[in-house]
């Protein structure tokens, strides 16, 4: 099965998917990547090495493939964004350019990801009718990465989209699980889980909630927010935001410098700010992106490009489980600070955790 990826990141959508067809049997290939970010580009090709990598998806391509791979940008429909825009916006709105590149490829197979905020109608709504209007099925569901084991929460929204009229994700639930999916009902977001055929209405699955738990740390974000600012100023401000009753989430990189108990740390000391002080904090080890790697469902070192490290995309092995050993917990931060502490970080807030990818995946019935 010939396999066109756009917007590939750090390969973490690839990677779950492609563990998948290969415990399907399919013997996937990866033809071409498309990713902007030069960083990105790096750990691409030493981790998929010989796969053509491009970096505008936006212009045509010749060929076929079988399957195509996307997490399309969703900068403009987080909830992180205040004004957002929507599928018109600049970043978002290359899910147009996609579409085009899908039916150059003539690909028979899509498989889609983005943030649980596209379910929203104005956001789900123009996708659905492009994707349907290409002759594509489209099934979706929301997993979270502590669905599959992970110490994050990282909801993310995966799609199948397929050229027949038989269900593919969704074929181990019985018809008494089916609905149909009125525009009336209460609430402006699309269900959780669902489907969709050309021409057809919008039908709604009706699984178990998975029931959400505290996590052990906060995921990382894209935006790298105060990566390198110093415990006691950013610990001032959360308390400043304490006493007007807003509520300040903490960065992944602070929380690991607070320690494991970060969570009871953050809350005595923006109730306290007296406790906060500037010796208490000196010398303050700097976060260790090796673990952030581990956090997020990777290999050791995947997102380091540095040149001489072997490829570890044929390698992973999904059935472990995380951060299980003295050397996860203990090498959470480093003496020194990194240039590419950033770098890292950004692409670890832009992917999904490759095992939730794999979750979805492999109930695909081909």
């Amino acid at each position: 099965m010939k396999v066109a990826s756009f917007f590939t990141g750090c390969g973490g959508l690839d990677l779950g998917v492609m563990a998948a067809l290969r415990l399907a049997g399919q013997n996937p290939e990866h033809k071409i990547m498309c990713e902007v970010d030069p960083y990105a580009q790096q750990v691409l090709k030493r981790q998929f090495p010989g796969v053509t990598i491009l970096d505008d998806v936006r212009k045509s391509l010749q060929g076929k493939a079988e399957l195509v791979i996307a997490g399309f940008p969703c900068q403009d429909l987080s909830r992180a964004k205040r004004d957002k825009d929507g599928m018109e916006g600049e970043r978002s709105g290359l899910f147009y350019d996609l579409c085009d590149r899908i039916r150059e490829l003539d690909a028979q197979y899509v498989i889609l990801e983005n943030v649980e905020n596209i379910l929203r109608y104005e956001h789900l709504t123009p996708v659905l009718d492009e994707l349907t209007s290409m002759g594509f099925t489209v099934e979706w569901s929301i997993i979270s990465a502590q669905e599959v084991g992970a110490p994050i929460m990282r909801k993310r929204w995966f799609a199948f989209c397929h050229k027949t009229d038989r269900c593919k994700v969704h074929h181990f639930m019985g018809q008494p699980y089916w609905r149909a999916h009125h525009d009336d009902e209460p609430g402006v977001r699309y269900p959780r889980h669902g489907s969709v055929r050309p021409g057809g209405s919008v039908f709604v699955i009706d699984r178990p909630v998975h029931k959400d738990r505290p996590v052990a740390w906060p995921a990382p974000a894209a935006s790298c927010p105060n990566w390198d600012e110093g415990p006691a100023t950013w610990l001032l401000r959360a308390a400043r935001c304490y006493e007007k009753g807003q509520y300040t989430g903490i960065p992944l990189t602070m929380a690991v410098r607070l320690g494991a108990n970060w969570r009871h740390k953050l809350s005595t000391m923006r109730k306290d700010p007296s406790l906060i002080t500037d010796d208490q904090w000196s010398g303050s080890p700097w976060f260790y992106p090796n673990w952030g790697d581990r956090l997020m469902g990777f290999p050791n070192g995947w997102t380091d490009p540095s040149p001489g490290c072997p490829s570890q995309a044929s390698n992973v092995n999904f059935s472990g489980h995380w951060l299980t050993n003295k050397w996860d917990w203990g090498r959470r931060i480093q003496p020194e600070k990194k240039d590419d502490i950033p770098h890292r970080l950004r692409l670890l807030g832009n992917t999904v955790v490759p095992q939730q990818a794999f979750a979805f995946a492999s109930n695909i019935r081909w």
